[in-house]
């Protein structure tokens, strides 16, 4: 029932046949939001017709997960895909959030830039862009969540040229309550703002104690370890599992990942000009898109990355909480940090 809720669904009905459901309403011929829906509709025909599986016509497994990394539908996904991706604590690649709206706008500012569109510019035009994109996929709590940060992010640029990131979580989730108050107690709300929040609080901290390794791996591993903290409890609570994996496959499922979106957007502009091209670009993302399935395998065997867990105490969650943030207070009296650690440890075992 609380699950409905958050979906703004308040009761429930049934009726013998439809033939006894009558239209009282229609929508409007011609508006924005069935324009998009158009695309939407175009985009994901382009891939069912180069991604086609041999059996019976239907969409391939690499298509279905190219459809959900790009448009945000997941309905069509292989289940023992979704299983493996979440069992190896990587299906946050999949729901569209920050790291792909980052990704869509790197990838715009990118070809902006070489079209010699100045800074501001190109900022009001990837606002647009992202906006476009969020009605696209027909946002999830994710999908909003990382499109108000973004839009603050970038307007707090065009206005003030400074961006205070706890503001912009800030926003986002009492937009998101306002709206409906049941997102608080939605698992997806509850993640992707929990995730985001360590990431911002935790990411400077962490940062300090690791080696400087190339290619950003050492941003990388901050990233995916801050993240996993905020995450840890509410994965226990709602899934009953806790992995580790994730820290390890992150180095190879984020590039994996930011390879075949940015592939996959050429593949659109493609499909509409080209077909052979697109069908040769297709044949390129299905090999990306097997190795990403491919490496989600890869700790299947050490049970450690990865096990189920009875549900935690709430004073458990609680507890593993306030000493986790209770690290981040300056330092008052000796040996503090060294006592709310073992606490934390405490909790956290």
């Amino acid at each position: 029932k609380r699950y409905l809720q958050s979906q703004n669904i308040h009761s429930r009905a049934f009726t013998k046949s439809p033939l006894l459901i009558e239209r009282l309403e229609s929508g409007k011929k011609f508006s924005p939001f069935r324009l998009i829906s158009v695309i939407h509709r175009k985009l994901q025909q382009k891939i069912e017709k180069h991604f086609l599986s041999s059996d019976l016509g239907s969409l391939s497994s690499q298509g279905a997960i190219l459809e959900a990394l790009l448009l945000g539908d997941r309905a069509r996904m292989n289940p023992s895909d979704t299983q493996s991706l979440q069992k190896s604590g990587i299906f946050h690649i999949i729901a569209i959030s920050g790291a792909h709206i980052a990704i869509i706008s790197f990838f715009v500012f990118s070809l902006l830039k070489l079209f010699r569109i100045s800074t501001r510019h190109s900022y009001l035009l990837v606002i647009g862009f992202i906006l476009f994109y969020a009605i696209l996929v027909e946002g999830r709590a994710s999908v909003v969540r990382a499109t108000i940060m973004s839009l603050a992010f970038l307007l707090g640029k065009l206005i003030w040229r400074n961006v205070n990131l706890i503001n912009t979580i800030s926003i986002a989730a009492f937009i998101l309550l306002v709206h409906n108050p049941f997102n608080l107690f939605d698992s997806g709300f509850q993640l992707t703002f929990a995730a985001t929040l360590f990431i911002i609080l935790f990411f400077p901290i962490i940062i300090k104690y690791l080696p400087r390794f190339p290619l950003r791996i050492s941003e990388l591993l901050a990233i995916s370890l801050s993240a996993q903290l905020g995450v840890m409890p509410i994965m226990a609570n709602t899934f009953n599992r806790v992995t580790f994996s994730s820290l390890i496959l992150n180095f190879v499922a984020v590039p994996l990942t930011a390879l075949i979106m940015a592939a996959g957007f050429i593949f659109f502009l493609l499909s509409f000009a080209s077909a052979s091209l697109a069908q040769l670009l297709a044949k390129g993302i299905k090999i990306l898109i097997d190795l990403l399935i491919a490496s989600s395998h890869f700790f299947d065997q050490p049970r450690f990355f990865s096990y189920r867990i009875p549900s935690p105490h709430l004073l458990t969650i609680i507890g593993y909480f306030v000493f986790l943030c209770l690290l981040l207070l300056p330092s008052k009296f000796k040996r503090q940090k060294l006592a709310f650690s073992l606490c934390f440890l405490a909790f956290f075992a």
